[in-house]
């Protein structure tokens, strides 16, 4: 919403409607995010090859924007502006670290696509690590970026490098900033989209949730009813929400969900698969399987 405010030289609240009567941070409504995500949920669902060839031409514009942004911001930059260097010593390092979390949310959404790609034991970790390694350099590259531009205490909340360019007398770069950012997060908004809806489907395969999820469109072959579900418990939530709640709710909720999986490997990988019935009951069909200790099945 900031990005697209600032395209049309207005302020973030500008677009909003505000609800007196709302608590506080749940007041400030927004039509225009309602919009966005449902043309990125009609993207998810028409097609996987389709969402996936728009991200490749979505991603070249992309680093071409990234690179203009590092490029100018670095000619403009004051060495000066890293005095102090933490002013929030590490107290303040570690709550920005923990907020920060949920920028890497999404490197779990490429493991979901086991299936549609065309050999995932290569491609699934290269596309992990790959991913995670240029995400990561290109936070700190922008991190240090925005903090050689502009004091840490003038920084915007809402548009920081617009702000930043705006400052340094280069007004006119703000808008090649806007146009970026919201390619960015509509592309992270598709591919979350697509990740998460497998991610329900997956579960509805296995009885945990309504079989109800697991339907597949005949003619995209994408899950349509559990993409529709994200998109309307995302649509809202984001309705209502401030940015500042989102960002903690889903920092801690990932992590959370995180520590939970890498429990459950760990119990996985003590636990080997054994044939419930053998012999002429096996052949019957009966050959159910079960999880025994690994220690037991060498009894």
């Amino acid at each position: 919403m900031s990005w697209t405010c600032t395209l049309c030289n207005q302020h973030p609240n500008d677009f909003r409607i505000h609800v007196s009567s709302f608590p506080d941070s749940y007041n400030q409504l927004d039509p225009i995010t309602i919009i966005v995500i449902i043309v990125i949920c009609i993207l998810a669902v028409a097609s996987t090859k389709g969402s996936s060839r728009l991200n490749y031409i979505a991603y070249i514009f992309h680093v071409a924007i990234i690179l203009f942004i590092v490029i100018a911001g670095l000619t403009k930059a004051n060495p000066k502006n890293f005095t102090p260097f933490a002013p929030y010593g590490p107290c303040g390092i570690f709550v920005a670290s923990s907020i920060l979390f949920f920028a890497y949310v999404g490197f779990d959404a490429i493991s979901t696509m086991a299936k549609e790609t065309k050999n995932p034991p290569k491609d699934i970790p290269i596309g992990l690590v790959g991913s995670m390694v240029i995400t990561t350099l290109a936070y700190c590259t922008f991190a240090v970026t925005l903090c050689l531009m502009q004091p840490y205490q003038q920084i915007d909340e809402d548009a920081p490098f617009s702000v930043a360019f705006e400052a340094v007398g280069w007004g006119w770069a703000k808008y090649i900033v806007a146009v970026g950012a919201i390619k960015g997060m509509t592309t992270v908004l598709l591919v979350n989209f697509v990740g998460q809806a497998r991610y329900l489907m997956h579960i509805a395969r296995t009885h945990m949730i309504s079989p109800w999820f697991t339907k597949v469109h005949e003619r995209t072959c994408t899950p349509v009813n559990a993409t529709a579900t994200m998109l309307a418990a995302t649509a809202i939530i984001v309705f209502f929400t401030s940015l500042g709640i989102l960002s903690n709710l889903l920092s801690i909720s990932t992590l959370f969900i995180f520590m939970l999986v890498t429990i459950g490997l760990i119990v996985r990988r003590n636990y080997v698969r054994q044939p419930l019935y053998t012999g002429a009951q096996a052949t019957a069909g009966l050959a159910w399987w079960y999880p025994i200790p690994y220690g037991f099945s060498q009894l």
